[in-house]
């Protein structure tokens, strides 16, 4: 059980970074304003919007894993009570 656990934290985390950046990104980035939309293209190459746009990426990455992980255990549970 205590490997349930880590991993839930593991994911719960990478579920919170993704959440975050990617809320940060838009009002940082590309606020929905004319003015974000004309300094988009100034303000998306900085290190913090790209250090953003890698967590968005790897956070997306991570949960996609997470659940595959999971759907991959529960077909193993499956098939071992038939």
């Amino acid at each position: 059980m205590n490997i349930v656990v880590k991993a839930s934290l593991f994911y719960g985390l990478w579920i919170a970074l993704h959440f975050l950046a990617a809320h940060m990104y838009t009002e940082f980035c590309v606020p929905m304003t004319l003015k974000g939309f004309l300094l988009s293209s100034l303000v998306s190459p900085s290190p913090h919007c790209t250090g953003l746009r890698w967590a968005i990426n790897a956070g997306g990455d991570a949960i996609n894993a997470m659940w595959f992980a999971f759907g991959t255990a529960v077909i193993a549970i499956i098939c071992k009570q038939k």
